[in-house]
């Protein structure tokens, strides 16, 4: 249980947008209808996070503005209509567009209708690693054209096999998103998984799924041969581009068969050619956006499974030091790392 102590919490807020980040005390929300509650144990760090400071997210319109975009803890109290939820139990979240639900706090309030329960086994720390990542990769995989690739889910009837002998790119294989990209093409049985990275990180992208790991220095002209070393006569019909910038997304698009699709986790600064019945998408990987309701409410059933099963790995979480203190300087950190997630924990702010 997560009882409360005091009306105030101690909170990250940017005062405006590039300005540094300072520490304050501020009032504990209030869980409102269909909200819960949560004592913040855990929160993410992100890109969007050192983005929004630099130069600001449409998402973020009110400022001093608290930043963190995902997070996991305790529920502490549960608004009115809020059933299947309980003071006690283990969540994470995505943090929403206001301030009381993000997670550079220790007090969030959030929708209680998006709240992943935790598996028993799953600690906070990875946990609050999760939803940002995790997401951004399985709703760009399995939700449908437009906002992702349409690939079975394996959770459904032959889901597993639907993809049998297909190819399949990962583009950024060592980043969150691509880590869990090329697990979830595993799952749908995509006989070979093609992703580009630092050749050091073959290892860890082999083990999680990837059948061949092409150096990501390579031209575009290079890594579009390549592949077509690898897969012959088979069409590309799924690229996955984790990375997200122009370079990539031309390389998408280069790599993709005719009639293909390629999914980037940002908006495309690319087209296809005319004709050629290419596709590039966007993912939005929340949820709680109206086109991904009655997905999410599918997958919020099962996730937990995938990674008590062992079908998914978790992405390697590092613990910055300082709590809510280290925030600014792990967020330059987060530029120059690759391969694992970094999470500060709120209650171990020195104030």
């Amino acid at each position: 249980m997560s009882a409360i102590s005091s009306q105030t919490q101690t909170a990250l807020l940017l005062p405006s947008v590039g300005a540094s980040f300072e520490l304050q005390q501020i009032p504990i929300p209030q869980a409102g209808s269909g909200e819960i509650l949560v004592k913040n144990y855990a929160a993410g760090l992100n890109p969007i996070d050192y983005k929004t400071q630099e130069v600001g997210f449409h998402v973020v319109r009110e400022f001093p503005a608290i930043l963190g975009f995902e997070g996991a803890g305790i529920v502490s109290a549960v608004g009115a209509g809020v059933t299947h939820l309980k003071e006690g139990d283990r969540i994470a979240y995505q943090g929403v567009a206001s301030n009381k639900g993000r997670s550079f706090q220790q007090w969030v309030v959030t929708p209680a209708d998006w709240a992943f329960k935790l598996p028993d086994s799953m600690s906070f720390d990875t946990a609050a690693a999760l939803p940002i990542a995790f997401l951004a990769a399985v709703i760009g995989t399995y939700q449908p054209p437009p906002h992702g690739l349409g690939i079975a889910t394996p959770w459904s009837a032959s889901g597993r096999s639907a993809h049998a002998g297909s190819p399949i790119v990962v583009l950024g294989g060592t980043s969150n998103v691509g880590q869990y990209a090329i697990q979830l093409a595993r799952l749908a049985g995509f006989g070979t998984i093609i992703t580009t990275a630092s050749p050091r990180n073959s290892p860890l992208l082999q083990a999680l799924g990837a059948t061949h790991v092409l150096d990501r220095s390579l031209s575009i002209e290079a890594l579009t041969g390549e592949v077509e070393k690898i897969t012959g006569e088979k069409k590309v019909l799924h690229v996955f581009d984790a990375v997200g910038i122009a370079e990539t997304q031309q390389a998408a698009l280069a790599i993709v068969s005719e009639g293909g699709k390629v999914l980037t986790t940002n908006p495309p600064q690319v087209k296809a050619s005319e004709g050629s019945g290419k596709q590039i998408l966007f993912v939005m990987g929340a949820l709680m956006m109206p086109q991904h309701q009655a997905f999410g409410k599918e997958f919020l059933s099962v996730w937990a499974s995938l990674f008590e099963s062992g079908d998914i790995k978790a992405s390697t979480v590092e613990v910055v030091s300082g709590g809510l203190n280290g925030v600014e300087t792990a967020l330059k950190q987060l530029k120059t790392i690759s391969g694992k997630k970094l999470v500060v924990r709120p209650f171990e702010t020195d104030v």
